[in-house]
This record gives C-alpha cells, sequence and structure tokens, in this order.
C-alpha cells in the first residue's frame, strides 16, 4: 500500500516531546475508513476524521493543524479519495 507524504508549512508541536512537520496518508481507503463519518458532528467534524484515519493519527492531531492547511490537504488526498472528502461547497 502506497503512502503519500504531505509536509506541513506550520508544524504542529503536538506534545512536550513530539513537534509533526509531515504527515503520512495511506492511499487504500477502506470501508472501516468511512465508520469515521458516524464519530462526526457535521461534514467538516466527518472530514478531520477521515484524515486521521488515513494518517493514523488522532483527530486532536489533525484539530491542532493550521486552517490555512486545509484547503491544501483536501486537494493533496481529492486524486484518491474525491467522492468523501467535502468540497468547501454549502
Amino acid at each position: 500500500m502506497d503512502k503519500l507524504t504531505y509536509t506541513l508549512a506550520t508544524p504542529v508541536q503536538f506534545t512536550a516531546s513530539r513537534r509533526v512537520e509531515e504527515l503520512h496518508f495511506r492511499t487504500e481507503l477502506k470501508i472501516r475508513d468511512l465508520k469515521a463519518f458516524d464519530r462526526a458532528d457535521g461534514p467538516l467534524g466527518a472530514t478531520l476524521y477521515l484524515l486521521a484515519a488515513l494518517a493514523g493519527e488522532p483527530v486532536e492531531l489533525i484539530e491542532a493543524i493550521a486552517a490555512e492547511e486545509y484547503p491544501k490537504l483536501l486537494e493533496f488526498l481529492r486524486p484518491f479519495c474525491h467522492p468523501f472528502l467535502g468540497t468547501g461547497a454549502s
């Protein structure tokens, strides 16, 4: 299974001992990843849970990423999970 590496423009100091500069996303979406939507409250929450599942990271880490990274992350991942990511349209 391939992984895509996304480099954060603004690294996240997630814990005292863990600074996150890159996220490594699986490129193969599984049905169990879609269960992330069940834990979410609304489309933004669903996308955050899906990003966390694909990266193998806690949703709290994804929530700590700078807001300006969000559209870039969606564009980065769109080629392989387009039907499941939010479009930003309302």
